[in-house]
């Protein structure tokens, strides 16, 4: 099954996510998210606080954030690193990311804000953000494609533990390896990009457990290696 298989199967199964979410709502069908420098400013943060947690937590922290108007990059770099790590205490490694969430406010204020940093070509911006203590592929590609409106494929553990098993790539294989698979067989569009990410993400929540997946209900079942591998043996699938 091809990238571009696997994408509108997801489509027609699960609809438009509205990936990135901004004070908690999901846009779904609109690309034009953020549609401000406030909102690309949230996403950035969001896209350090949700290393290593669940995206529940990273929204309770960004509501904290908000509430004691700390969730501009301005605020950020001028709050005591106490106040913040209170309110992203939910994130966990809450000290590391109080760090991070200072190390990236600078970066932003040091290239004139994110306005001036997001007219860069995607190659650069991301070359730009890797060199920040804290921010990493995952990171930095979440922010060129969800911030700053740029294509750039985002690749996490859901995306590998989904194309590992559907026989296109093994999951040991590098974050390069995976980000060449979808940009090579696919249009280099914003929008699809975008799109594709959370609607992996959403099958890796219903479907594609790490554990106990639930073969049977998932839209991709009858062309998954892994699934078939659980044929003979498990009734997950029938």
């Amino acid at each position: 099954m091809t990238p571009e298989k696997v994408y509108a199967a997801l489509l027609k199964a699960f609809g438009p996510q509205g990936w990135w979410p901004v004070a908690g709502e999901y846009r779904k069908g609109d690309y034009g998210t953020p549609r401000n420098e406030a909102e690309a400013e949230e996403i950035c943060a969001g896209a350090i606080l949700t290393q290593n947690t669940a995206w529940k937590n990273v929204e309770n922290a960004l509501e904290c954030l908000r509430a004691k108007k700390l969730l501009s990059l301005d605020a950020i770099a001028g709050a005591e690193p106490r106040k913040l790590a209170e309110c992203v205490r939910s994130s966990g490694y809450y000290n590391q990311k109080t760090k991070k969430l200072k190390a990236f406010a600078e970066f932003a204020e040091q290239n004139g804000g994110l306005g001036g940093l997001f007219a860069l070509p995607a190659e650069e911006i991301r070359g730009r953000l890797l060199s920040v203590k804290g921010i990493g592929p995952e990171t930095a590609d979440s922010m060129v494609l969800y911030a700053a409106k740029k294509p750039k494929f985002v690749v996490d553990a859901y995306t590998k533990r989904i194309f590992s098993r559907l026989g296109l790539l093994e999951e040991k294989a590098s974050y390069d390896e995976f980000q060449r698979l979808f940009e090579r067989s696919l249009p280099n569009e914003f929008a699809l990009f975008n799109e594709y990410h959370a609607l992996l993400v959403e099958l890796a929540k219903r479907n594609c457990l790490n554990k106990e997946p639930r073969c049977g209900e998932c839209p991709l079942v009858k062309q998954c290696a892994y699934a078939e591998g659980l044929r003979p043996s498990s009734s997950r699938i029938l």
